[in-house]
């Protein structure tokens, strides 16, 4: 009988694929089990995610691509001269 998957989620941005990848990759090789991401990830190409889904497969883990309404997120403010994004409302 498998495991039911731990449920994690995750928001980021095209800005942050590489933080991503360093995050998950931790998170894979630091337990046992599968998991399964629901991400919000902005601004990544179709070839991206596809490349994130193949990623995940190889850890025996899942993930979900959420959209986020535009609209929600018309209007944040990020302070000029902070490294962060919009993606850090998420």
């Amino acid at each position: 009988m498998q495991a039911e998957p731990i449920h994690l989620a995750i928001a980021f941005d095209q800005n942050y694929i590489t933080p991503f990848y360093v995050l998950t990759t931790s998170i894979f090789h630091n337990s046992t089990g599968c998991f399964h991401l629901h991400t919000i990830a902005t601004g990544l190409r179709d070839e991206e995610k596809e490349e994130i889904r193949c990623f995940v497969q190889q850890y025996h883990s899942t993930i979900s691509f959420y959209e986020l309404d535009p609209t929600l997120i018309e209007g944040l403010v990020i302070p000029n001269g902070l490294y962060f994004t919009v993606a850090a409302y998420y």
